[in-house]
């Protein structure tokens, strides 16, 4: 057995205000704590919990020994293993599914026996070849995570049939179009694990179940902590048990979303795999890529990159509300699909290092003198004109600067540049940065909605994710790289310089 580490989750070093990372339904109404109002005394007594259970049984006619409480679907699955898994002994499950299967195998000094399954068919066959003398679990989980995959109840009454105990893990079941609880609590040695954090949205309070005969669920009950969930989630859990319609439509807008994100990905050449659940699993050329971009824009997506197989996949989760649900597909095509390029001027197409001529340039300017003299030969292009027209027939191009029209449109005519843009948004025509009214403005002249901002000031970054266009960071000519990092958190990516924008274009 190795050591184990603790969970943890990956945290994006953007803003986030859009996390679609985790699989979490949407929350329920505020008026849902109402419920707790004038019950303190389920801060100050040890919870009780078979109210919950009773609510719990109502829903799948069951009998309440058949009903066990837990800390969510985490406190469920690790039982089975303290229960009926050992050293020495394995079990068996596909891959590439949920990621503490393996975890809590090792934990209990096990061995975990992984059978392939991406999309398609259930492997019912190589499960069962994989079952051995020394396999105590057989884990299923459907809808599978992060795949979405699901199996059928033939499949599953044939497994069943076959394993000593089959765990059914169900979480995402609420999304399917066809559901196998009913069915499996036919079968005499299967557990099914539900919870109340996907479509109920209350995974902050951490309540799950498992259903199961009276024999499994009361040896269930005899592992792990007592007192598992506190009486505040209990008492919440019955509420919104008691709220079912706005769940119902919750569901449905899931389900309705992911069909239509299927399609929106599809069109742009990206594979997603069949799935039954609150989420997507698609398949990037730039997995990477996409996922930062998105992180610019403060949507948050899941990537694995230390699971095999897994890297160029991201699991993009369904809002299931259409104004997040059209910010989640305006992010994705924004990342893979740009139908413009924005530049800052100066630090991005324009060098002007020396802080001198800088400052002139800037004082000269707030008093209306909208000519640079002499001042104009000290300044350098950063990007060569041949490589900035190869840029444009790909894209249209658009330039967002503070300097005045006069001067922006000199530098640009004197480096050859001047043609290859097809919007000039300069100080006369809105707001400075980081107000993003220039980037409006400038995706209103070019006629498009997506885009990508390269500029090189904490302003270009603000402005750009207000727009929501996508903010790529620059390091300018003389600037400390590390303090340049530092000062443009919050982009996509950070160029050394304006010409590696060549190879994200690529």
């Amino acid at each position: 057995m190795s050591r184990p580490t603790a969970y943890s989750h990956p945290v994006s070093e953007c803003p986030i205000d859009l996390d679609l990372s985790k699989n979490e339904g949407q929350p329920p109404s505020v008026s849902l704590l109402s419920n707790i109002s004038n019950e303190s005394s389920l801060v100050s007594r040890y919870p009780e919990t078979s109210a919950l259970r009773e609510s719990i049984r109502e829903l799948y006619g069951v009998e309440t020994d058949q009903v066990l409480v837990t800390a969510g679907a985490d406190d469920a699955l690790f039982r089975c293993f303290l229960a009926h898994m050992g050293p020495g002994r394995n079990a068996v499950a596909t891959y590439p599914s949920f990621v503490m299967i393996p975890r809590y195998a090792d934990q209990v000094g096990g061995r975990l026996v992984e059978v392939p399954w991406w999309q398609g068919a259930f492997p019912v066959e190589a499960v069962i070849d994989a079952i051995s003398d020394d396999t105590d679990l057989v884990f299923v989980v459907s809808p599978n995570n992060p795949t979405g995959g699901v199996i059928d109840e033939a499949a599953l009454g044939e497994l069943a049939a076959r394993a000593r105990l089959l765990v059914l893990d169900a979480v995402y079941e609420d999304f399917a179009e066809h559901g196998l609880t009913r069915a499996a609590l036919e079968m005499e040695n299967v557990v099914i694990i539900r919870t109340l954090s996907k479509a109920w949205g209350l995974a902050g309070l951490r309540v799950g179940y498992v259903l199961g005969s009276t024999e499994l669920v009361t040896e269930l009950a005899a592992y792990g902590n007592p007192y598992s969930v506190s009486g505040l989630s209990a008492s919440l859990a019955i509420a919104r048990l008691n709220d079912r319609d706005e769940v119902a439509e919750f569901i449905g807008n899931v389900r309705s979303q992911r069909d239509t994100l299927a399609g929106i990905l599809d069109s742009h050449g990206i594979i997603t795999l069949p799935s039954q659940a609150n989420f997507l699993l698609a398949r990037f050329d730039a997995a990477e890529w996409v996922l930062s971009a998105a992180a610019s824009l403060g949507v948050a997506l899941r990537r694995f990159p230390d699971r095999p197989g897994l890297g160029d996949y991201l699991r993009i989760t369904l809002p299931g509300d259409q104004p997040r649900f059209e910010r989640l597909v305006h992010t994705l095509l924004s990342a893979v699909a740009p139908e413009a390029l924005l530049f800052d001027l100066d630090g991005v197409l324009a060098d002007v290092a020396d802080s001198r001529v800088t400052a002139v340039v800037e004082t000269a300017a707030s008093v209306g003198v909208d000519g640079l003299g002499g001042l104009e030969p000290r300044e350098e292009a950063l990007v060569d004109s041949t490589m900035l027209e190869r840029w444009a027939e790909m894209l249209p191009i658009g330039v967002v600067t503070g300097r005045p029209k006069s001067d922006a449109e000199e530098f640009l005519a004197r480096f050859g540049m001047l043609d290859s843009i097809s919007a000039l948004v300069t100080r006369e025509d809105a707001r400075s940065k980081p107000d993003s009214a220039p980037i409006r403005l400038a995706l209103e002249r070019l006629g498009v909605d997506r885009a990508w901002m390269v500029g090189g000031t904490p302003d270009d970054v603000a402005a750009a994710r207000g727009a929501g266009v996508v903010p790529i960071g620059v390091v300018a000519p003389g600037d400390d790289p590390n303090r340049s990092r530092q000062s443009l958190g919050g982009t996509a990516r950070i160029l050394g310089s304006v010409s590696e924008l060549e190879g994200l274009l690529s």
